[in-house]
């Protein structure tokens, strides 16, 4: 039986060698072969495929061609300075692209930031008219990630980064991410029926993909099931107060800026309950999913007066309750002035720095200030790359001017806007 094994993986590996000789056979006037040669984070060089490989040296050895003109490095970004200079190989018809690498370059020339309209900018263009609408889910992504709002939405770049890299070895465990969702999703799926199934719900999960196989799948599904019964726990005691789950709420209201300015919020909150709204948040409690509830609980009540419960926690489950009357501390009309305001240029709210601010207020016996703390937050922010947008917008940014970023205008968001609602809740 070995022997058979070993005679259909060396048939398999053939036929794919044999099929990659036919693609090249096919070729009439060129052949061009793409593969990913670096980490986005790291920089470290990924090799191609054996058969690329094999090619590569067949047509350096025996037909004299050099690696250089056989093979062409193109930088990971699409804003790079090589696409603009002229070069053959490299090309790229952006010009709003183009714009950006010329104005990274002046500034690289110049030895520091210059006093013109700064790279993302884009002159008069990104002068855009204030907002008339808003959607829910767009002023949630904008608190939870100002910096990656404008970027992504704004600027119109995505950044690539590890998640992006397709690992093609057999994982042997979950991801961080790949974690938080599986156990996301089983415990929403877990308190929302009355009678669970272990057996008929490992199934799912197994058929669906996403849990590992054989003896680690099954123990690790075991663990999640396990937190999923302590957020039920506390589930079932906070739905005597907030009443049996109802549809989803619709959402189109009108929200007045000033006595000349409404905006049109709308979008479709759920977690409804016929009495509050229930959202659930597994592992510690963070900046930006802190200010996502709270922006849902600030649009909940445009409709009418409900509590928001945030059920939270890692090894010790825990409970956040927004009363009607909050949302006189923190308004939703001074949010979305903060949300229109980011749009045309980067916000001075740097959402998990601010929440380390906020939450070293109220820390007595702390030597590090509110301001060091923010600080020290946005420094390992950038530092351990959480946050390609703001590390991009940040570029080359020395520990004075990064402290500059936390200026007058974030402590206002802190103090004003975030402080009072955490106040309300100790």
């Amino acid at each position: 039986h070995r022997v058979d094994r070993r005679q259909r993986q060396m048939c398999i590996r053939d036929s794919n060698k044999y099929q990659f000789l036919e693609t090249i056979l096919s070729a009439r006037g060129k052949l061009w072969i793409f593969y990913q040669g670096q980490l986005a984070e790291t920089n470290e060089a990924v090799q191609p495929s054996s058969a690329v490989c094999d090619l590569v040296d067949i047509l350096t050895e025996y037909y004299g061609l050099s690696t250089q003109d056989l093979m062409t490095k193109h930088p990971l970004q699409s804003y790079h300075k090589n696409y603009f200079v002229g070069n053959k190989r490299y090309k790229n018809y952006n010009l709003f692209q183009c714009e950006i690498a010329r104005r990274l370059q002046e500034s690289q020339i110049q030895g520091s930031r210059i006093q013109k309209p700064l790279w993302w900018s884009r002159g008069d263009r990104l002068l855009l008219e204030w907002s008339e609408s808003v959607e829910i889910d767009d002023l949630i992504q904008f608190v939870k990630n100002p910096q990656k709002y404008f970027v992504r939405n704004i600027l119109q770049l995505r950044l690539n980064t590890l998640e992006d890299v397709v690992d093609e070895k057999e994982p042997f465990s979950i991801s961080g991410l790949e974690n938080y969702s599986l156990t996301q999703t089983l415990i929403e799926t877990v308190c929302h029926v009355e009678l669970v199934e272990p057996e008929r719900l490992y199934e799912q999960y197994k058929a669906k993909g996403v849990l590992l196989g054989g003896a680690v799948g099954r123990h690790n599904f075991e663990s999640y099931l396990q937190k999923a019964s302590n957020y039920k726990t506390v589930y079932k005691q906070i739905c005597l107060d907030a009443g049996e789950k109802i549809d989803d709420t619709i959402i189109e209201q009108q929200v007045g800026l000033d006595a000349q300015t409404c905006v049109k919020i709308s979008g479709v909150l759920g977690n409804q309950h016929k009495n509050a709204q229930v959202i659930f948040r597994v592992g510690e409690l963070d900046g930006k999913t802190f200010l996502a509830v709270w922006i849902q609980h600030l649009v909940l009540n445009t409709v009418q007066p409900k509590k928001t419960y945030l059920i939270y926690g890692k090894d010790q489950i825990q409970c956040k309750v927004f009363q009607p009357e909050h949302v006189e501390l923190s308004p939703l009309s001074e949010w979305l002035a903060w949300f229109q305001k980011g749009q045309q240029q980067p916000s001075t709210l740097i959402t998990e720095p601010a929440f380390s601010y906020v939450l070293q207020l109220h820390t007595s016996r702390s030597k590090k200030s509110p301001g060091e703390m923010a600080l020290e937050t946005l420094v390992a922010e950038i530092d351990k790359n959480h946050q390609p947008e703001l590390r991009l917008l940040c570029r080359n940014f020395s520990q004075s001017e990064l402290n500059e970023l936390l200026n007058d205008s974030f402590q206002q968001i802190c103090e004003r806007l975030i402080d009072p609602i955490w106040s309300a809740l100790l």
